[in-house]
């Protein structure tokens, strides 16, 4: 048994595309995908389910699976989407011609995310937790040092 699901290819297209993935997955919104498109592999990204009474038999049956889930997270969330809906309406723009201009280049590829390089802080209710992994950058530290100078009543 499989779901279809709308996947975002990284080519100035105006038109999303629907392909099958298995049943027992999980929500995948805001995954990147392997997907065959054409005569090649491409990478795009999910960014909805489709409903059954959306597409005809015809359809249903020329639908192709996805080659490989490349993310263990989403890429994007769901507040991103949100946004991407909006600037959809707003601006009378395609979803698929926004994210190929708004994805980084690095993304578009498939190569994988380095978490090494992550650089995270948050703050709640006046305390400051933050995380830095391997990173050396002196633009970081300061602005890390700035804040924990601001907030001495953590």
């Amino acid at each position: 048994m499989f779901l279809i699901i709308k996947v975002v290819i990284f080519l100035p297209l105006y038109s999303c595309f629907n392909y099958l993935i298995p049943l027992h997955t999980v929500s995948l919104i805001g995954y990147r995908v392997l997907i065959p498109f054409k005569n090649r592999i491409e990478v795009g990204i999910i960014i909805n389910y489709v409903k059954k009474n959306e597409l005809n038999n015809k359809n249903r049956c020329n639908l192709k699976k996805i080659f490989l889930v490349i993310d263990n997270f989403p890429v994007y969330s769901k507040k991103f989407f949100l946004l991407l809906y909006w600037c959809e309406k707003f601006y009378h723009i395609e979803i698929p011609i926004l994210m190929y201009f708004i994805v980084p280049n690095f993304l578009k590829k498939g190569n994988n995310i380095l978490y090494d390089y992550i650089f995270f802080w948050k703050m709640i209710n006046k305390k400051i937790d933050f995380y830095i992994k391997n990173i050396d950058r002196t633009k970081y530290k300061l602005i890390v040092t700035k804040i924990i100078k601001k907030k001495k009543n953590y």
